[in-house]
């Protein structure tokens, strides 16, 4: 027997839930289980509309009749993923609501679904138990990631020699065009106005690949001292990370590229409590490298 509001398994025999008093009901496979209630129908449409992306393609949405709210269910047997997935999306639109306060709808989202937190918290607890300390919550984990990708200085280097290296060949060649047409090499003539104007043009390109390769060679001076970061990182991490703690992230109710993600999420999190003066970009790049190296 299983009580549909507190979700709380019972023995044969027990009718009613001790906590609530519910009535208690034969739980099928199939069961709609209700995981948030929401008030805003916007904010509970998009939800639906997340869970339904992230592969939950059984959600249903049912206005409430003592407050006008939505309750949201899905079937018993994705209970545990639903629910992963929306206090992910809580964290998410938390994030996006401190970076763009003008936003009411994430705030109104928010508030509503920080009423849910506690207790999908709480049934966490056990599994969550297996994880180490600093990575308690899975989900809160996987939406820290940085929005912006890291670029190494390295490769930052090459693509400004490159483009200066380009915008030089131009200046040159333009100047050469320019001297054939003056003396009439080329036979194309330009007014005064006009040959100036071309002239500056290509002056521009070859002053502009001057001052890139430049910054390019103040950029290669930074590469040794990078590079160096990027090996004392590696090497915390082979002492450090296990196969052990590997597996213990691993989750078997979510996709292979969503399990990689989860694990290089964790390891990127032992790197910024390890690490907190570095930026979280640059940490993020490292643990995505190593966990491809080491584990993919």
């Amino acid at each position: 027997m299983w009580c549909p509001k507190c979700k709380i398994e019972y023995r044969k025999g027990v009718t009613v839930c001790a906590d609530c008093g519910t009535e208690l009901v034969e739980r099928e496979s199939g069961y709609g289980v209700d995981i948030c209630e929401i008030k805003d129908e916007a904010a509970a449409d998009e939800i639906v509309e997340f869970l339904r992306y992230s592969g939950i393609e059984d959600v249903e949405k049912e206005k409430t009749a003592d407050d006008g709210g939505f309750k949201i269910s899905v079937p018993a047997k994705l209970e545990r993923k639903a629910e992963k997935l929306v206090h992910g999306y809580l964290i998410a639109k938390e994030e996006e609501k401190e970076e763009r306060p003008e936003r009411a709808s994430a705030e109104d989202v928010s508030e509503t679904l920080e009423e849910d937190r506690p207790a999908l918290e709480e049934k966490e607890d056990g599994e969550e138990a297996l994880f180490s300390e600093e990575t308690e919550d899975t989900t809160e984990i996987l939406h820290t990631s940085t929005k912006n990708e890291y670029v190494k200085i390295a490769d930052k280097y090459r693509d400004i020699k490159y483009s200066g290296i380009t915008f030089i060949f131009f200046g040159i060649l333009g100047g050469i065009y320019l001297m054939l047409c003056r003396f009439e090499v080329i036979p194309i003539q330009y007014n005064v106005f006009v040959f100036w104007v071309i002239a500056l043009l290509f002056a521009g390109f070859f002053v502009s690949g001057i001052v890139s390769i430049v910054k390019s060679q103040k950029l290669k001076g930074m590469i040794p001292e990078e590079e160096r970061k990027i090996k004392d990182v590696w090497a915390w991490l082979g002492e450090n990370l296990t196969e052990e703690m590997v597996e213990g992230w691993s989750d078997n109710s979510v996709s292979e590229g969503e399990n990689d993600l989860l694990i290089a999420a964790h390891i990127r999190q032992m790197l910024v409590h390890e690490y907190p003066s570095e930026p979280e970009a640059f940490l993020e790049m490292i643990a995505d490298e190593y966990y491809e190296k080491n584990y993919v």
